[in-house]
């Protein structure tokens, strides 16, 4: 009786039988098609190329910043460095230059307005009258006291103003692509820490080939270069130039004109290519916008 039953559980009826078969059939076409599906369908390519774009704006973005700040180390003396190292008259130290030597505000205006007033300082010790300066800020500070001793005459003595010539300011025009730290001391308005930014910055660059390059020195503005402008001038054959053809990496990042971006731009021109044969492939290729081409050709040669 035992076999009957289970004999009777594995017997299915006709229609049993039918529904079996139907749901085998799907279960091979499922797995048929799933086998089958990725070789019938090609992927379809995804189009990163705005992100990319984006993406490269982004870094150049980045790598332009990282290029100004090294520029602006490169120009820019720290501040503890400035207190310990440039000597200063305080006849004609102007009021920046008192502050990055550090004095207060408060003590490089009183030291203005007592010149401004007639005052005269004619040894060290008289710089311990301007009210504000302790005697702490004047030990640090008196051996860098420079006065010069040079004669003036009695009505500028009076009135406390120099005029050019009369207290070691030269009256002949500067080169300021030979000139020296002394020598642009000669020209008022510039003492020892713009001087010294000066020669540093005309380094980096390779030389001036325009004197109102003078106002992308940190410290000479507008109004202190329209000053100066009668009495400097500039003399291109001096320019230390690079060649771009022959030049790596290293050699073109130097110069404070020129970003990471550009530079790695140049690069990849010049391994695709046979070399540039005109500096105003530069522009004509698009490897550097106007504004940076008219500048940075005076620095560049074939």
């Amino acid at each position: 009786m035992f076999n009957k039953q289970v004999k009777e559980y594995f017997i299915f009826s006709h229609r049993e039988k039918k529904g079996i078969r139907v749901l085998f059939i799907l279960i091979l076409l499922v797995s048929l098609l799933n086998l089958l599906l990725p070789c019938l369908m090609e992927p379809q390519p995804y189009d990163n190329s705005e992100f990319r774009e984006k993406a490269e704006r982004f870094m150049q973005s980045l790598e332009q910043k990282d290029s100004i700040r090294q520029y602006q180390d490169n120009i820019f003396s720290d501040k503890q460095i400035i207190q310990e190292s440039y000597m200063f008259d305080p006849n004609t130290v102007r009021y920046e230059e008192l502050l990055e030597l550090g004095f207060s505000s408060f003590a490089a205006s009183n030291m203005i307005k007592y010149r401004n007033s007639g005052g005269i300082f004619h040894r060290k010790e008289d710089v311990k009258k301007i009210y504000g300066i302790d005697m702490d800020t004047y030990r640090r500070l008196e051996s860098r006291i420079n006065i010069d001793v040079s004669p003036r005459s009695d009505s500028s003595a009076r009135s406390g103003s120099f005029n050019i010539g009369s207290y070691g300011i030269s009256h002949s025009p500067v080169e300021l692509n030979r000139a020296d730290t002394n020598e642009l001391m000669q020209l008022y308005g510039i003492g020892t820490v713009l001087a010294s930014r000066i020669v540093k910055y005309r380094n980096l660059l390779g030389g001036f080939f325009c004197t109102g390059q003078l106002k992308e020195v940190y410290g000479i503005d507008e109004k202190l270069y329209v000053s100066l402008k009668n009495r400097i001038v500039v003399d291109t054959v001096f320019i230390e130039k690079i060649n771009i053809n022959k030049s790596g990496y290293n050699d073109l990042i130097r110069h404070p004109y020129l970003t990471s971006y550009q530079v790695k731009g140049i690069e990849k021109y010049l391994d695709f290519s046979e070399g540039l044969k005109e500096i105003s492939d530069l522009k004509k290729f698009s490897l550097l916008p106007d504004s940076v081409y008219q500048r940075i050709k005076h620095y560049l040669e074939i």
